[in-house]
């Protein structure tokens, strides 16, 4: 069990603690957007004869992943571990983080 401790940090005592955490807070909130995005995408798209545009494009995305990771085809629901082999298999810029040393075609 993690225990957790709140800390707010003052954005006019600490500029540059706040700017460094809500940094970090945006590129969080943009993962999980885009993570959602899939998700919702890969929920609507099944039993459909034609795909939206955003369909199509996770539908893609997902053939891509299975193709390069020698997957099998995810069921309704995709997986956290899918998720991350989608986003690692795409080069999803939401994921990697600029500067890092992480590779978009790092075998994971």
């Amino acid at each position: 069990m993690y225990r957790v401790s709140k800390t707010l940090i003052s954005k006019r005592r600490y500029p540059e603690l706040h700017a460094y955490f809500n940094g970090y807070a945006l590129l969080a909130r943009n993962l999980y957007n885009a993570a959602l995005f899939r998700l919702r995408q890969n929920f609507t798209m099944k039993g459909k004869e034609h795909l939206s545009a955003n369909e199509q494009q996770v539908l893609d995305e997902i053939q891509l992943t299975m193709k390069v990771k020698k997957l099998g085809k995810p069921g309704r629901y995709l997986s956290y571990s899918f998720l991350e082999k989608m986003v690692r298999a795409t080069g999803n810029p939401d994921f990697f983080l600029p500067g890092s040393r992480c590779s978009p075609h790092r075998k994971s």
